[in-house]
């Protein structure tokens, strides 16, 4: 994989991961308890520990872009 390539690639990722991350989170705690007598939260609350390391992957992501981008 040429470094052109995989650059094209961070920058997608970045591009995506950070604003789903931004939607997955909320979606994931709604969801989680959309019944009205829900008094715990159920499966759906995983989609929010998705969320959380999508948002993390992507922000290390551009973070190291950012440090190791040329002059």
């Amino acid at each position: 994989m040429s470094m052109k390539r995989r650059s094209r690639t961070a920058k997608r990722f970045v591009r995506s991961g950070i604003p789903s991350a931004a939607i997955i989170l909320p979606v994931a705690f709604f969801f989680s308890v959309l019944t009205p007598d829900a008094t715990k939260p159920n499966a759906m609350i995983n989609l929010a520990y998705v969320g959380a390391v999508v948002l993390a992957l992507a922000v290390v992501t551009l973070g190291i872009g950012l440090i190791r981008r040329p002059a």
